[in-house]
């Protein structure tokens, strides 16, 4: 039985790779920028720095950086008024202690979240015009007010036939590619504030407390037992490092009635450079808050194999980013890419343990189709499907140059290039239909 379903998995292997290959599909995906918060001082800070500049793009959404991609908050101040205004609770004297206890406990771990960010990062957002940076790449526009629509139209290519030839020409009417709500309204920033910190002190506090807690112990035998764990905790959890990443999502405003204002304001067919003077005054373009997320992670030391310092660094920094990536995408649907389908019976696609997908986890199958309302497209669900839990997640983690996929035993992993789903297959089209997560 196990050697039919091994050849059974190696034909569907073989199926979808060549499916694929004959079969590709385009499609709108979310444009994305991202912007590094400055940190204080902590631990192989400039090893941290260059993991982050070295991470690799999230291959689900358009790479739409513009200028803007770092800022230090120590440089805004904020006041009681701002704080009120945006609805941030004044801290109390003790919470204040016990915060700063917290801190020193943990080498800066706890206590690290800053309330006042969000009105921090508005003050950058508005200071650096990165709204207006944003608007401007979709345009091409040139410093004298020039834009045109070829950038849009390059991001255009769409599914449904009819999108298709239109995105194709290269030639799509500016004044009627600023109503594109859906590409254009799909713009996200995320800010991401890294905290790394060495295990080895940590682990020792919390030992430390373990043994403080143990020594009232009035039983002899209990207490060298409860002791012993805690010191065997402490050798355990000391090897590596933790990174903690803190990221606020944000995304551009745009509709029609944005689209509308742009238009009267900066458009006009025998004058490309209209309202070109008044770009860098206008507040017509703006983003919105969607969010804030944390994850933290841990890479220790591999008894199977050696990875240099800065290794274990880039391997920590770059997981986090996907786990903390991860994590806004099912907590906030607007910021959920779909995916293709590559293939069905089954249903197969292109996502895997990078996006934190799990067995059973419960997936939307999709179609575009035209709002009769709107006359503009959107996705509509029409069935679901399922991660498969006889098959193997497709396990496209980050990994260092070099370095094979193994588990944590050391052995090498070998699997399928995408992730497999139940159900749905009969009514889903490969190269036609996407998949999205359900909460």
């Amino acid at each position: 039985m196990k050697k039919n379903l091994f050849f059974t998995f190696l034909f569907i292997n073989f199926f979808n790779i060549n499916f694929a290959q004959t079969a590709p599909l385009s499609y709108k995906r979310s444009s994305l920028h991202m912007v590094l918060i400055e940190s204080e001082t902590f631990p192989k800070k400039d090893l941290v720095i260059k993991a982050w500049n070295g991470f690799p793009f999230p291959e689900k959404y358009n790479n739409h950086t513009v200028n803007s991609r770092a800022f230090n908050p120590a440089k805004y101040t904020v006041t009681d008024a701002e704080r009120e205004a945006a609805g941030i609770k004044k801290p109390s004297e003790v919470g204040k202690l016990l915060k700063g206890a917290a801190s020193d406990a943990t080498g800066g771990i706890v206590g690290s979240n800053d309330p006042d960010m969000p009105v921090k990062i508005q003050k950058f957002i508005d200071e650096s015009k990165m709204a207006n940076q944003l608007v401007a790449k979709w345009f091409n526009r040139t410093k004298d007010g020039k834009m045109d629509s070829n950038y849009i139209a390059e991001k255009s290519i769409e599914s449904a036939s009819e999108e298709t030839k239109t995105a194709n020409s290269g030639t799509a009417d500016l004044a009627e590619s600023i109503y594109d709500e859906e590409l254009i309204g799909g713009t996200f920033v995320v800010f991401s504030k890294l905290t790394f910190v060495e295990n080895e002190p940590v682990a020792r506090v919390i030992r430390d407390v373990l043994i403080t807690q143990a020594s009232s112990i009035s039983m002899e035998m209990l207490r060298n037992k409860a002791i012993e764990t805690a010191n065997k905790a402490y050798e355990i959890g000391k090897v590596g490092y933790s990174v903690w990443t803190k990221v606020y999502l944000y995304q551009l405003v745009w509709n029609d009635d944005v689209a509308n204002s742009f238009k009267t304001t900066f458009l006009k067919v025998d004058d490309p450079t209209f309202g070109a003077k008044d770009w860098d005054k206008t507040d017509l373009f703006k983003l919105k808050l969607v969010g804030e997320e944390n994850t933290s992670s841990l890479v220790t030391f591999s008894l199977k194999e050696k990875r240099t310092e800065e290794k274990i660094i880039e391997l920590s920094t770059i997981r986090n980013i996907d786990n903390v990536f991860a994590k806004l995408q099912k907590k906030y649907i607007v910021f959920r890419p779909v995916t293709p389908i590559s293939s069905v019976e089954p249903i197969t696609a292109m996502i895997g343990l990078k996006e934190g997908i799990e067995a059973g986890d419960k997936f939307e199958i999709l179609k575009r189709v035209k709002d009769k309302k709107t006359n503009k497209y959107i996705y509509e669900s029409f069935a679901t499907a399922k991660v498969d839990k006889e098959f193997p997640i497709f396990d496209n983690l980050y990994r260092p140059a070099g370095e094979p996929k193994v588990d944590d035993a050391g052995n090498p992993i070998v699997g399928p290039g995408y992730t497999t789903f139940s159900g749905g297959s009969k009514k889903a089209k490969a190269g036609a239909h996407f998949l999205r997560l359900l909460n």
